[in-house]
């Protein structure tokens, strides 16, 4: 980055509410310690020591700037509105008209994160490390028009794509205009991939060229998606803290803002100071990169192996056993564990199983899988039947998800097979996306935010009424050199006054200024505090209102509960009870009734329900006489 460009990039970045000229550091130097540490990929200390900081410091300004420039977002990460024909289609031949809706190339790129080693099985994809996968779009001019870091690196391009274009801030792609894309995503509207199975990459045509017409295509393809390969190239030459080969210092989420920060300055400077021998520096490593062996098109008859739902168990049964042996490391199979794999399918299905088959079979499982998980995993309504291997619910549940997903509804006839098992042995390497957010998504977070990032002593504002005076059009190569010291001496006009020039205040006039705003702050909140007395002593009175009712309600509640006991004393003296034959025998004895005639007088009390209720309903004490009076008259005592 030029002089100029680092000045237009200053006053640019002065413009927003992330930095500010303070007492001790200016916007110059703390865009300067950000360029240093992304530029080349170096700690905070050693930034703290070469500009004589604390590291906190650094670390402030650092996140500052990073803010500052993911909030110029709207001026330097514009969607195509496809309007015009790109320059590099139009006027050339070998493109025009065949791909004049072409508006863009569109990819995927890898970049190391730092995470806990318990979420790393999610972000080791292709990789042996932990990576982001980053989508982006370019144009020709080698600009990038939608980035969105974030995702894990298992997650795949055309899953990442598919997300793009459903978010808030979405990719945006004109009716009857596409993008360029590889292999990697599937041909769909809006994304124009390669003839598969056929050679594609640049390398394979250097020997020999196109030799029919889906060949000629791949060729013009590549030759044009190529652009976004030689932006990644040029971003990670420019900025080796996205191709360090060391784990990052910063975390996952830091580590997104830095790319959506990047990708704004390689914006900024591909329009205000290309840099052509970066870029022919980019161009050769970008066309060495492709197959050199021939294409699996060229070799029918590879070794092929045909799966059914017994194998498939098989295998299954056989990875939940070495995962329950230990043999699977970070979410990675051990190579113990493929041998063992392969010693034990040998016997079932045949000795021709090897390895690759196996890793091949597992990742078509996975990706059957992955469909259904993705869409019902976090859908409320919705239930698993492990009989029917299919997911249940209501008739209006299942219209509203197909009203919002037509493809959903092949899932309401088709079984999903062995879900249990691969929910087990997958579900939790399955990539979430939630840390992924755009340039657009991330500013309109940090707004909702109160927190001020220059809150901080020594960040007070510094030559405030002069921050305004300069515009864009002044950072001009001319202007620009007249008005920069030469070899260390000062320019002797520029300490001219002329008559009627108002006089700059001195160094003790500003402090003093800022001393009279501090103290203006500070009456401020000392008038708020005791607005909050006010206000405090007011919900304290209406507490203890609160308090007195809540006791007159404890008060009528204990009366009402008094009352109800009342009539439930009442309620069962008045109810007539009923007395069991065992009641009645137990009253004989108790009665001392004399065996020989006991059982005559039981049998004639238990017949006689009146007699009985009759006898229990005198005292205790005069039961003996009413008995003998009761069983005299029915002539049974003589």
């Amino acid at each position: 980055m030029g002089p100029e460009a680092f000045m237009l990039l200053c006053h640019k970045l002065r413009g927003t509410s992330y930095v500010k000229d303070t007492i001790r550091s200016t916007v110059e130097e703390q865009v300067a310690k950000f360029l240093h540490i992304i530029g080349h990929n170096v700690k905070n200390r050693t930034v703290s020591f070469f500009f004589h900081r604390s590291g906190e410091t650094v670390s402030r300004h650092f996140h500052n700037v990073l803010r500052a420039i993911i909030s110029l977002e709207d001026e330097f990460l514009v969607q195509p509105s496809g309007r015009d024909v790109p320059p590099q289609i139009l006027n050339n031949s070998r493109f025009y008209p065949f791909f004049k809706d072409c508006i863009g190339a569109i990819d995927g790129t890898h970049i190391w994160v730092k995470v806990p080693r318990a979420e790393a099985p999610r972000f080791r994809g292709r990789k042996d490390y932990p990576t982001q996968n980053v989508l982006a779009a370019c144009n020709f001019d080698m600009k990038f028009t939608y980035v969105l870091p974030g995702w894990e690196g298992t997650a795949s391009d055309s899953r990442i794509l598919k997300n793009a274009l459903s978010r808030e801030d979405s990719l945006k792609i004109p009716e009857g205009k596409y993008y360029l894309g590889d292999a990697s995503f599937m041909l769909k509207r809006g994304v124009l991939t390669p003839y598969r199975g056929v050679r594609y990459h640049l390398k394979e045509y250097s020997a020999r060229g196109p030799q029919n017409f889906k060949e000629l295509f791949n060729h013009r393809h590549a030759s044009l998606r190529n652009v976004i390969e030689r932006c990644f190239g040029v971003l990670k030459k420019r900025f080796p803290i996205l191709s360090t080969g060391t784990e990052p210092f910063y975390s996952f989420e830091v580590m997104t803002d830095i790319v959506l920060a990047c990708c704004i300055l390689h914006n900024f400077l591909m329009g205000v100071d290309v840099d052509d021998a970066l870029i022919a520096e980019v161009d050769p490593t970008i066309m060495a990169k492709g197959k050199t062996t021939p294409s699996d098109s060229n070799h029918p008859g590879r070794d092929i192996l045909q799966w059914n739902d017994e194998m498939d168990q098989m295998l299954l049964n056989a990875l939940c056993e070495e995962a329950n042996k230990g043999n699977r490391h970070d979410g990675a199979w051990t190579t113990e564990a493929y041998n063992n794999m392969v010693e034990a399918l040998s016997s079932t299905i045949g000795p021709n199983i090897t390895k690759n088959h196996i890793k091949n079979r597992m990742k078509t499982l996975k990706n059957h899988f992955a469909e259904a998980y993705d869409l019902f995993h976090s859908l409320s309504g919705f239930s698993w039947n492990s009989i029917t291997r299919k997911f249940d619910a209501e008739e209006d549940v299942w219209e509203e998800l197909i009203k919002g997903k037509p493809h959903a509804a092949k899932w309401r006839k088709m079984q999903i097979k062995h879900y249990d098992i691969l929910t087990e042995l997958f579900a939790t390497d399955r990539a979430k996306g939630n840390v992924a957010k755009t340039a657009k998504e991330r500013r309109k977070q940090w707004e909702k935010e109160t927190i001020d990032l220059n809150n901080y002593f020594e960040d007070v504002d510094l030559y405030a009424p002069n921050v305004g005076m300069f515009d864009e059009n002044q950072f001009s190569a001319s202007n620009f050199e007249d008005a920069s010291p030469k070899n260390g001496q000062t320019n002797p006009t520029a300490l001219n006054t002329s008559k009627g020039t108002k006089r700059k205040r001195n160094v003790v006039e500003l402090v003093e200024d800022q001393y009279e705003r501090m103290n203006e702050s500070i009456m401020t909140i000392v008038e708020a505090l005791k607005e909050g007395n006010s206000v405090s002593k007011e919900l304290h009175q209406v507490a203890e209102r609160q308090v007195e009712v809540a006791e007159r309600q404890v008060a009528v509640i204990e009366k009402q509960v008094e009352i109800a006991e009342k009539q439930l004393t009442v309620i069962q003296q008045t109810r007539p009870r009923h007395y069991s034959e065992s009641d009645v025998w137990d009253l004989l004895e108790e009665l001392g009734v004399k065996d020989s005639f006991r059982m005559k007088v039981y049998n004639h009390l238990c017949d006689n329900e009146h007699k009985k209720r009759k006898l229990f309903g005198v005292p205790s004490h005069m039961r003996g006489e009413a008995l003998i009076g009761m069983m005299t008259d029915a002539g049974i005592f003589c």
